[in-house]
């Protein structure tokens, strides 16, 4: 997998996944207080993430100042995301109940993420 094919895969993921955080912000934080009680739910979570982050981090990992960069950012926060949800679950948890504003900004981040992904895999 090269740089291009991570973003073009990733990007249209990150653009649903924002505007999904966005139009169902409400929602998305019920569903959030509802995984609370399950006890596998945040270790699921940080496995996909820690799989999807070294997945990337392994195949693109190089730090140039242009738009391969996002590629390489992804994976780092892929990583440390997952890193941060296996052994702080609920923080990671209550972080995300206790301000929306952060579920409405993340949502926002992922669109602008996501579309500068597609654009540079398809450029």
């Amino acid at each position: 997998m090269d740089k291009y094919m991570i973003a073009a895969v990733f990007g249209p993921i990150l653009i649903l996944m924002g505007l999904s955080l966005i139009v169902h912000m409400f929602r998305g934080v019920e569903a959030i207080e509802e995984l609370c009680g399950a006890c596998n739910a945040p270790y699921t979570h940080a496995f996909i993430s820690l799989v999807i982050g070294i997945s990337v981090i392994y195949t693109y990992n190089i730090w140039l100042w242009d738009m391969s960069l996002l590629v390489t950012l992804f994976g780092w926060v892929m990583t440390i995301k997952g890193v941060w949800i296996l052994f702080l679950p609920q923080s990671c948890t209550k972080a995300w109940i206790n301000n929306r504003g952060a579920v409405f900004v993340s949502g926002i981040i992922g669109i602008i993420w996501g579309i500068a992904l597609s654009v540079f895999a398809h450029h």
